[in-house]
């Protein structure tokens, strides 16, 4: 006796339009929404890559607005040349000073060049460490269209860190070369927060990439296409005289009151505190530089 087949109709229908389905879902598959904040820069940008040498910058500081009646800096007024190596830990990135400031003065020169590291003549305040990662199914494993900031990674191997630029941490503006008019009566430096966001404004920070085909003399320098060759952000601070206490003895009295130290130096300008701006002007030195 033969078997007879048991069929059930429509069950090609159903498949087939579960294929369309499937298929349909394929072909409308959304583009990439990019949910990554602004303000963002790779780690190599400034340190170079993992395991190799970390490039060495020129670095230099320079007063670009300063009320007219300040007696102590103007506009104009900059630092010395420095170099300059970025140090990048958990928290803060640090423009650390790539030479000896006095040959032969610090220990850890001399023992280990390789290794040393200077005084701090800058410091900003990292906000985050991430990568930038398509977003997925955790359970699946399957991507989405989200591109998202991803933080799985232990925050030394992420690739990109996100920098509180509005406010440089050191205020020792002597260290650098900024002999203020005030002499032995140094006005006291306060950073405040301050961050231009409109590109267009000439206070924004201001990144340059090297590219062979605008700039094809820097190729000598050794520079890769697409490298970070310069940046520069401005910042704000405020200048308070320093304040001295004149005692005296009057009527068998002693008596005391509290002055501007430049009140007796510089009357013809406003003492008093007032707010300045400085630019922090980075430069990469290429790996083929034959000069000082």
């Amino acid at each position: 006796m033969s078997k007879s087949k048991i069929g059930f109709p429509g069950l090609g229908l159903m498949g087939g339009l579960a294929a369309l389905v499937m298929v349909a879902s394929c072909a409308s598959e959304q583009p990439p929404r990019s949910f990554v904040q602004p303000n963002i820069m790779k780690k190599s940008d400034l340190v170079g890559l993992a395991g190799g040498a970390a490039p060495t910058w020129y670095y230099e500081q320079t007063f670009v607005s300063a009320p007219p009646t300040n007696g102590s800096v103007f506009n104009g007024l900059g630092s010395e040349l420095m170099k300059i190596r970025f140090k990048v830990t958990e928290d803060f990135i640090y423009a650390l000073r790539a030479f000896e400031h006095i040959k032969g003065s610090e220990d850890s020169w001399w023992r280990d060049p390789a290794h040393a590291e200077g005084a701090p003549l800058a410091a900003w305040r990292i906000k985050s460490h991430f990568d930038i990662i398509r977003d997925y199914n955790s359970t699946t494993g399957e991507q989405t269209n989200r591109v998202i900031e991803s933080t799985e990674r232990p925050w030394q191997d992420r690739e990109f860190i996100r920098v509180d630029w509005s406010q440089n941490q050191v205020t020792d503006y002597v260290g650098v070369g900024l002999n203020l008019f005030f002499s032995d009566f140094q006005p006291q430096v306060q950073s405040v927060s301050y961050w231009e966001s409109d590109p267009t404004k000439p206070d924004a920070m201001h990144l340059e990439r090297f590219d062979p085909t605008r700039n094809a003399l820097a190729l000598d320098e050794g520079f890769v296409s697409g490298e970070s060759t310069y940046f520069d952000i401005t910042n704000k601070l405020i200048l308070t005289p320093d304040q001295k206490t004149f005692t005296y003895e009057e009527g068998g009295k002693t008596q005391s009151f509290t002055y501007p130290a430049c009140f007796f130096y510089y009357h013809q300008d406003d003492c008093a505190s007032q707010t300045v701006k400085v630019r922090h002007a980075f430069a990469k030195i290429g790996p083929k530089h034959e000069y000082v």
